[in-house]
């Protein structure tokens, strides 16, 4: 994935954080370093429809999450529970469990009022396959990525994001470990900025705060490699392209930044073009924080 700029109609790039951009990188690479160019052009590549009906599928509300290209850095609206059981998939291997919200109730002297029964409510919405690929890919972000300060928790299975919306108005970290998936949110109710804070500076402290509690008796979870998934080059692919030049070679590919000859460069419509260009304007908006 090319992390580099991106042109429109006005004189306007939208920027990584920092505006640093390092050519052609790995997905996992611009996951782990949190380039949001390397997420517009996954999403580019991609498809926005298809990227918007994929994440509709962890629960997300679809009247606030539009079919546009800023969806791609976090332009829709979800709330701290809704993210933490997205990313509790990644660790459970691919199911979307409603919460129950009440366990017990026990009062005075120990005597139970009400204890939560029945099955727990869940649907598979990813394979196992991906759900394992996607958990190796957060737990790269903390063991060498933004989410760093996560390992200080100790479990070897720790995974998450950080997260930083415009103008710094919401510092999030999302992750799990021991099976445990939480998120936190910082944020001020007159949805202000924070100032010169990001979520691994403000919101990860605090996960790791309580994670270091919450998991302290519980052991980290072991995953198996899926029989359909194979690793290359010290990444995960699926076992069917094992024999694809593009995954075979994909190191040399980064650095010539060549395409695969079995796959040329797809040709934007004009109705692509005239959407692009209505990305760029809404990027332009917060140019200064994308």
């Amino acid at each position: 994935v090319l992390d580099s700029t991106v042109t429109g109609a006005r004189p306007w790039r939208p920027k990584n954080y920092g505006g640093r951009y390092d050519g052609f990188i790995t997905a996992r690479e611009g996951l782990v370093r949190s380039k949001n160019l390397v997420t517009v052009g996954l999403t580019q590549a991609s498809g926005i429809d298809y990227v918007r009906d994929f994440a509709l599928r962890f629960g997300f509300a679809p009247d606030l999450n539009p079919g546009s290209f800023p969806l791609a850095l976090g332009a829709g609206s979800v709330t701290p529970m809704q993210l933490t059981q997205a990313y509790a998939v990644f660790s459970n291997g691919g199911y979307l469990v409603q919460p129950r919200l009440i366990a017990r109730i026990v009062q005075r002297g120990d005597q139970e009022r009400y204890t939560s029964t029945g099955d727990i409510e869940r649907k598979q919405i990813i394979s196992p396959r991906n759900a394992f690929i996607m958990d190796s890919l957060l737990r790269d972000v903390v063991r060498k990525g933004t989410g760093r300060a996560a390992a200080r928790i100790d479990k070897a299975d720790a995974a998450g994001k950080t997260g930083t919306s415009n103008d710094a108005r919401d510092a999030w970290f999302a992750g799990y470990a021991t099976g445990l998936a939480t998120t936190v949110w910082v944020g001020h109710d007159q949805f202000r900025s924070l100032g010169a804070v990001t979520g691994g500076t403000l919101a990860l402290p605090i996960w790791t705060d309580f994670m270091r509690h919450a998991t302290a008796d519980r052991a980290p979870i072991s995953r198996a490699l899926p029989d359909d998934v194979v690793e290359e080059n010290g990444d995960y692919i699926y076992r069917e392209y094992r024999s694809s030049a593009c995954v075979s070679d994909s190191h040399a590919f980064i650095r010539t930044g060549h395409r695969c000859a079995s796959e040329p460069a797809p040709v934007p419509t004009r109705e692509q073009q005239r959407e692009h260009e209505q990305i760029l304007e809404w990027f332009r908006q917060d140019a200064d924080n994308v």
